[in-house]
C-alpha cells in the first residue's frame, strides 16, 4: 500500500508556520507491512524555502526526488559535462525555523537540507544526500 504526492513547484514560506504531518498507511496493519505516504518532488528545485521570520515543521514524511527528476539530472550531466547545474536541496532554511522529527529525506544528486541561517531540529530522521 503507497500514497505518492507529486510536487512541482516549491513551498515559499515567509512570516508563517507550516507543518506537513503524514501518518504511516494502514495504521492497523503491523509495522513492518505498513508504509510511509511519500512526497516526491518532479522538479529540480526545493521542496520548500523558509525564509526569516517562516517555520516549516516536518513529521513523519519521506521525501525524495522522482524518476523522472533524477533521469533529467543525469541527462543534463552527461550532456554539459562534470560542471552541470545541480539541482536544489530538498528544503532550503534562509533564516527560518526548520523540524525534521521522523522522516526520511533522500536525494541522489543535491544536498538534503541546506541552510544559510536559521534553527534547524532534526530527531529521529534518516538524511541522505550528495
Amino acid at each position: 500500500m503507497r500514497q505518492l504526492y507529486n510536487i512541482t513547484a516549491p513551498l515559499e514560506i515567509g512570516a508563517q508556520n507550516v507543518t506537513i504531518t503524514l501518518a504511516s498507511l494502514a495504521a492497523d496493519m503491523p509495522e513492518e507491512e505498513a508504509t510511509q505516504a511519500v512526497i516526491e518532488l518532479d522538479t529540480d528545485d526545493s521542496l520548500a524555502r523558509v525564509q526569516a521570520g517562516g517555520s516549516l515543521t516536518l513529521s513523519g514524511v519521506r521525501i525524495r526526488r522522482s524518476e523522472n527528476a533524477e533521469a533529467r539530472r543525469r541527462r543534463r550531466r552527461l550532456d554539459s559535462g562534470v560542471n552541470a547545474s545541480e539541482p536544489m536541496p530538498l528544503v532550503s532554511n534562509a533564516g527560518g525555523s526548520l523540524r525534521v522529527d521522523g522522516c526520511e529525506l533522500r536525494s541522489l544528486g543535491s544536498v538534503a537540507i541546506h541552510s544559510d541561517a536559521g534553527e534547524i531540529a532534526i530527531a529521529s530522521s534518516a538524511i541522505s544526500g550528495r
